[in-house]
């Protein structure tokens, strides 16, 4: 597969898995956290609902502003020679903050009800989309691109 479309794809499914994941944390913790809360409900309806409705936020969500913010932020990481793992979690990280603490507000979403379950999901789903997007593309294992052989000279 060509690295334009691992870097697509992992573009693409970054911002859909850490969806899944993060709204999944919202709610146990909000079922931990508030036992009587509108969330709570079985595991296995809670699990469910996360994964479809995760998915479904992250990739409306999180598909566009993925490829156009993502893949210029990539290029200029693999420039810069920040090609591990931990780097692409970390951006992930940040990424997911700036969007949840600057969108949100948007949608109507108070900055001062951001309570401990939002950062979470924040958090954990900017590190896993992170994590995904590098798994899928691999920027440590692109080859470094060799000169040509030189030419022997004649015996």
């Amino acid at each position: 597969m060509s690295l334009i479309v691992k870097t697509a794809l992992g573009l693409c499914l970054a911002p859909i898995v850490g969806g899944m994941a993060g709204l999944l944390i919202y709610m146990s913790y909000e079922s931990i956290a508030n036992p009587g809360s509108f969330l709570t409900g079985g595991a296995l309806e809670t699990l469910r609902f996360s994964v479809v409705a995760g998915a479904m936020y992250g990739g409306l969500l999180g598909g566009i502003p993925s490829l156009l913010v993502g893949w210029p932020l990539h290029l200029a990481m693999q420039r810069a020679g920040w090609k591990q793992w931990w780097a692409y979690v970390g951006l992930g990280v940040l990424l997911a903050l700036i969007a949840g603490f600057g969108i949100g507000p948007v949608f109507g979403l108070e900055l001062m009800y951001f309570g401990g379950a939002i950062v979470a999901m924040l958090l954990v789903s900017g590190a896993i989309g992170g994590a995904v997007f590098w798994l899928i593309r691999r920027p440590d294992r692109d080859a470094a691109i060799a000169p040509p052989p030189a030419a022997h000279p004649p015996r």
